[in-house]
């Protein structure tokens, strides 16, 4: 039986009995199951999806804080900002194109490891330009 079969078949007790003994394994089988039931996703406005969170220097802030913080980042930095490195480290991205397919906001593939597979890199900019103009 495969983690996503276990987690279609289980009880709400046996999977929360789970998720506190293996959490990973949990984890990777909620993916899964979401990856493959969940044939639709809500049609987010802009100003719902600068609310969603997302992991930025190992704490949870919403799309809005991290986008103004790249824009001050940029207006500190001047003409030394680098946009693959903003904040030192090169995967401020990384944690916006999860989020955006994860949730259908773009188009992509994400593995059961959470790493990025493919992604449409055109759609993200363009959701990121609509985005920042609704600050």
């Amino acid at each position: 039986m495969t983690n996503l079969d276990y987690l279609r078949k289980a009880s709400v007790e046996d999977v929360a009995i789970e998720l506190v003994c293996n959490p990973f394994q949990s984890a990777v089988a909620a993916k899964e199951w979401l990856l493959s039931e969940r044939k639709t996703f809500p049609n987010y406005t802009n100003e719902q999806i600068l609310e969603l969170k997302v992991s930025h220097s190992y704490e949870l802030i919403t799309v809005k804080e991290l986008l103004k913080k790249i824009l001050l980042q940029f207006i500190k930095e001047g003409e030394n900002f680098s946009s693959k490195r903003p904040f030192g480290d090169s995967d401020w991205d990384g944690e916006l194109i999860i989020l955006f397919v994860n949730n259908g906001i773009i188009s992509g593939k994400i593995d059961k490891y959470g790493f990025i597979q493919e992604y449409d890199e055109k759609q993200f900019n363009i959701k990121l330009q609509e985005l920042v103009q609704e600050l």
